[in-house]
């Protein structure tokens, strides 16, 4: 049986396949307590990280800073309900 820390870390690599980035920073903040030590998972928490600064940064960019641009960042909807069932 999988822990929570391990199914979020199992969900977080699902959603950077998915190209689901908001969602894989949560899921990567939900799994980093067990995994920290793991260069390979902090290589992927930070640069998911910084693709979704990047594409916050772009996002306001075009828009202006404008109402839109809370509205592409707002898509987060990972948290802990998604771990169960796994």
């Amino acid at each position: 049986m999988l822990s929570q820390q391990e199914k979020a870390y199992y969900l977080a690599l699902k959603s950077v396949a998915a190209r689901k980035y908001d969602s894989a920073v949560v899921y990567f903040e939900q799994a980093s307590d067990s995994f920290q030590d793991n260069a390979e998972f902090r290589l992927i928490r930070e640069t998911t990280r910084l693709l979704v600064a990047v594409r916050l940064e772009i996002a306001q960019l075009e828009h202006g800073g404008s109402d839109q641009t809370e509205a592409i960042t707002s898509g987060i909807v990972a948290d802990a309900s998604d771990l169960e069932g796994l």
